[in-house]
């Protein structure tokens, strides 16, 4: 899933280095958010997802779950968060909209779940 997602990441900023020029500033500036967001999040989807391989093997269940929380919620961000700028900037349909800053706030919580699982390993 993170490869995936970092390819799509990739493609959107090769899409807006090269296809984008005649974007207005402001939406380019949304497209380049989500992008930048997309990007470093696929890389901690990545890391999330090693976490869950390492917690796998060991008896701390709770370390576990809490990789498998960060993953969840840095996937569910990607979608929410720069899939709703991605739409905001490129058309005019607003039903993200509303749901953008929950993409935020599941960033803020997937880092707080990968703070967790390290905290719930002790000898991480």
């Amino acid at each position: 899933m993170a490869g995936i997602s970092g390819a799509v990441a990739v493609g959107a900023g090769a899409l807006g280095a090269h296809a984008l020029n005649g974007l207005p500033q402001q939406e380019m500036a949304l497209f380049n958010t989500a992008q930048q967001g997309h990007m470093i999040h696929s890389l901690a989807l990545l890391g999330a997802g090693l976490l869950v391989r390492q917690y796998e093997n060991s008896a701390n269940r709770r370390a576990l779950l809490a990789a498998r929380v960060a993953a969840a919620l840095f996937a569910g961000g990607i979608l929410l968060f720069s899939g709703g700028l991605y739409l905001k900037a490129l058309s005019t349909i607003q039903i993200l909209d509303p749901l953008i800053p929950l993409g935020g706030w599941s960033f803020i919580l997937g880092w707080l779940a990968v703070a967790a699982s390290a905290i719930r390993q002790p000898n991480a």
